[in-house]
C-alpha cells in the first residue's frame, strides 16, 4: 500500500469516528408503542408543553385517544396511527441539546399516509424548531395514493412524490441540515431528492409530529420519528485531510 493511500485510508477512519462519535439522539418515537405511555411523563399542555423529557401532546381538548390513535400492528412495519381531530405530539429539547443542534441535524421520519389524495397543507406533519430557525415537513398522498412529501410549503423547491408507492406503503423521510451552507437537504429511501432548502426564520422551540388536520386528511402511520445531532465535519478534519495528502505527495517524489 503506497504513502498517500496509508495517509488517505487513516484520516478517513478519523473523519467517520469524529462523525460518529458525534451523533447523538435527542427525541425518537418508534414502532407501535404509544408515545405518552412510553414516555411516562406525558400531559396535556396547550402551551406547546413544558416538560422537555418526554412526549407531550399540542391541544388540550381531544376525543378519547382510542378512536383517534392507537398501535398498528397488522402490518410487517408496526407504528402509531394518528387520525381524527388534531392528535399530535411535542418534545421541548434542552438548552444543552439546542446547543449541540448547532453542530447539525438530521430528522428522520417513516411513515406511510393510509388514504389517497391528501393534499399538502400541514396534514401528517414533522415539526423541528430551535435556534432560530425551524423546518416543518408535511406529507400527503395523490389520487393513485402514492406518498407526497413537502419541506417548509412556501419553499421554491417544490414537492416529492414517492413514484409508485401505494397507501400501503411506509418511506424513510430524513432531512439532514448543513450549518456551514445554513440550509438543509431532504433525502427520502436513501435518496437525496430535493437540495439547499432554507430554513424559515423563527423564535419557535419545539419538535413535533402527528395529525394536524381532522379526519381521514390528517392520518398518518408513524413507525419513527428521530431527532439527532448530526456534525458536519469540523474545518480542523478537513485541513488536516488536506495537510496529510500534500505530505504524503511531497514524500513519494523523495
Amino acid at each position: 500500500m503506497s504513502r498517500i493511500c496509508r495517509v488517505v485510508c487513516g484520516l478517513v477512519v478519523v473523519i467517520m469516528a469524529a462523525s460518529v462519535a458525534g451523533a447523538s439522539l435527542i427525541a425518537e418515537h418508534t414502532g407501535a408503542q404509544d408515545p405518552i405511555a412510553a414516555g411516562n411523563l406525558g400531559h396535556i399542555d396547550d402551551t406547546y408543553g413544558t416538560d422537555s423529557t418526554a412526549w407531550v401532546p399540542l391541544y388540550s381538548a381531544y376525543p378519547p385517544v382510542s378512536t383517534i390513535a392507537g398501535p398498528d400492528t397488522s402490518g410487517a412495519v408496526d407504528a402509531w396511527w394518528l387520525t381524527g381531530t388534531y392528535r399530535a405530539y411535542n418534545y421541548i429539547p434542552t438548552a444543552a441539546d439546542y446547543t449541540a443542534l448547532e453542530a447539525g441535524f438530521k430528522v428522520s421520519v417513516n411513515v406511510r399516509i393510509p388514504t389517497a389524495d391528501v393534499p399538502l397543507d400541514f396534514q401528517p406533519v414533522v415539526e423541528y424548531a430551535g435556534n432560530n430557525l425551524r423546518y416543518y415537513i408535511v406529507f400527503g398522498s395523490n389520487a393513485s395514493g402514492e406518498q407526497m412529501i413537502q419541506v417548509n410549503t412556501a419553499n421554491t423547491a417544490g414537492s416529492y412524490t414517492v413514484s409508485g408507492g401505494t397507501i400501503n406503503d411506509f418511506a424513510l423521510t430524513e432531512l439532514v441540515y448543513d450549518p456551514v451552507a445554513g440550509n438543509a437537504d431532504l433525502f427520502v429511501n436513501g435518496t437525496e431528492r430535493i437540495s439547499n432548502i432554507n430554513p424559515i426564520s423563527s423564535t419557535l422551540k419545539r419538535f413535533y409530529w402527528g395529525s394536524n388536520a381532522p379526519g381521514a386528511s390528517g392520518a398518518g402511520h408513524f413507525n419513527l420519528v428521530s431527532l439527532e445531532v448530526v456534525p458536519e465535519p469540523t474545518s480542523f478534519i478537513l485541513v488536516l485531510l488536506a495537510g496529510g495528502l500534500m505530505l504524503a505527495r511531497r514524500r513519494s517524489k523523495l
